[in-house]
């Protein structure tokens, strides 16, 4: 089970996990990616790297981590942090142990012009076709 946690430290967040005796979530939402990275000049490879140490040397022994890119409550991440590190960190967090968590259109870097414009749903499809994944399949047109 994956819970939605918010809290102002990593230690109240790491309660929600439970104990060998009394076990809780699976696991808690990670949200310090979001919430340490508010704007590119918040982002370094120390500051990130700072980011995931605090995380994992703070979990339980035989708990399983999670990397949260975004979500509804914030902006997209193209929007807070740019276009051009889209890939970057998407890929991060794939290679980081545990499981990555994005919102819906994240992963292509769809943006935002505010918080009304995150919760739309469905997600729009992008217009150009097959968003470059498979040029072997039919183009229209």
């Amino acid at each position: 089970m994956m819970v939605e946690v918010f809290a102002d430290t990593v230690e109240e967040v790491m309660k929600y996990y439970g104990s060998e005796e009394d076990p809780l979530a699976d696991f808690p939402f990670n949200f310090f990616l979001i919430d340490n990275f508010h704007g590119q000049e918040d982002l370094s490879g120390e500051s990130l790297m700072a980011t995931v140490s605090l995380w994992l040397d703070n979990l339980p022994a035989g708990k399983w981590p999670n990397w949260v890119l975004g979500n509804h409550n914030n902006n997209r991440v193209s929007s807070r942090l740019g276009t051009d590190l889209i890939d970057a960190l998407n890929m991060m967090a794939l290679l980081l142990p545990g499981t990555p968590v994005t919102y819906y259109g994240e992963e292509i870097g769809e943006g935002c012009s505010g918080k009304a414009a995150v919760r739309a749903m469905p997600a729009p499809l992008p217009t150009f076709a097959f968003c470059g994944v498979c040029r072997a399949l039919p183009q229209p047109g």
